[in-house]
């Protein structure tokens, strides 16, 4: 009995001047691909970054998931922590898995991210996919350092000393007038400032779609962007307009649950389904929608969003 073939890990290290930056995007075409992207590029010292994997596999693939947190965190320069993950299939069977991690850098200059190669069988042969390198520029939020020592002849300042006095007398005065403007304000009977309540679910979504109808729409990556960012305007609606956790499932397990839990029509369940595989074609398969159909999803999600909005269905009927 054939034993299945285990995939492998190989990193070729990233010199500078010896390569350019990663384009993020959809895997390439093949029997095995991957895509890495890391948004944003350019962080301040001790904010983290998002880095995105993207590995898809035709049917028939053997290849092992790499785990990034072992791959690109270094000791003392660089942690890798795992956000989240998903997987679901194309049509024609393709398996697409997408893993999300956050990367903390420790040291403020340009960190290098190396080339990720796997490797893995198809029919019996070996094939190789690769993405990379990447490039984080971390800025320090330390002052710049000072002149240093003066040159001989100058006068040396001697600084003075710190005012704590006037300090002290500062601070009391302040707690004093916090302390009358409370009373005052109790005195009128108000516990405090009133905020503006929430916008309902389906507003703010509405407004959002809006917004993303603005975007320029004149590259694959800008057409991908807005597609994306549709997408998620649904999810999060979906989520506080229903209390179900679509952001974290994928298209299948999501579409299951809101079909068992009764709380779409047939119409507008339909209208869902096309919109979410569509939006999953442009993310992941490397599909960029024309115009018209760019169009088209977008007048799907407002659309979705109006039909399910609080007393849409009583106004239908």
């Amino acid at each position: 009995m054939r034993r299945p073939a285990r995939a492998f890990l190989v990193l070729s290290v990233f010199l500078p001047g010896c390569g350019g930056k990663a384009v993020p995007g959809p895997p390439p075409s093949g029997p095995l691909g991957i895509a890495l992207r890391l948004e944003p590029s350019r962080v301040e010292l001790g904010k983290p970054s998002l880095l995105t994997m993207v590995l898809r596999r035709d049917p028939g693939v053997k290849a092992e998931t790499p785990s990034l947190e072992a791959v690109f965190s270094k000791p003392g320069k660089v942690k890798v922590l795992e956000k989240g993950r998903r997987t679901f299939k194309l049509p024609g069977g393709a398996e697409v898995e997408e893993r999300t991690y956050r990367l903390f850098p420790f040291q403020a200059g340009r960190l290098s991210l190396p080339v990720l190669s796997v490797k893995g069988r198809f029919h019996g042969k070996e094939i190789t996919a690769s993405a990379g390198p990447l490039e984080l520029r971390v800025k320090s939020v330390l002052p710049p350092r000072d002149k240093g020592v003066e040159e001989p002849g100058k006068s040396l300042e001697v600084p003075s000393p710190f005012p704590w006095a006037w300090v002290a007398g500062a601070a009391l005065a302040l707690l004093l007038v916090l302390f009358l403007a409370r009373r005052l304000v109790r005195s009128k009977g108000k516990t405090g400032v009133e905020l503006p309540p929430p916008l309902p679910p389906h507003v703010e979504a509405l407004r959002a779609l809006a917004g993303i109808r603005k975007l320029p729409r004149n590259t694959p990556e800008q057409v991908e962007r807005v597609v994306v960012e549709a997408s998620d305007v649904v999810r999060r609606y979906i989520e506080k307009r229903f209390g179900i956790r679509a952001p974290e499932r994928t298209t299948e397990e999501f579409l299951a649950e809101a079909g068992a839990s009764g709380r779409f029509g047939p119409e507008e369940r339909g209208l869902l389904e096309s919109f979410l595989f569509e939006c999953d074609r442009a993310k992941f398969a490397g599909w960029t929608p024309p115009p018209a159909k760019q169009e088209a999803l977008l007048d799907a999600a407002q659309a979705f969003v109006e039909r399910t909005a609080p007393g849409a269905r009583e106004e239908e009927g």
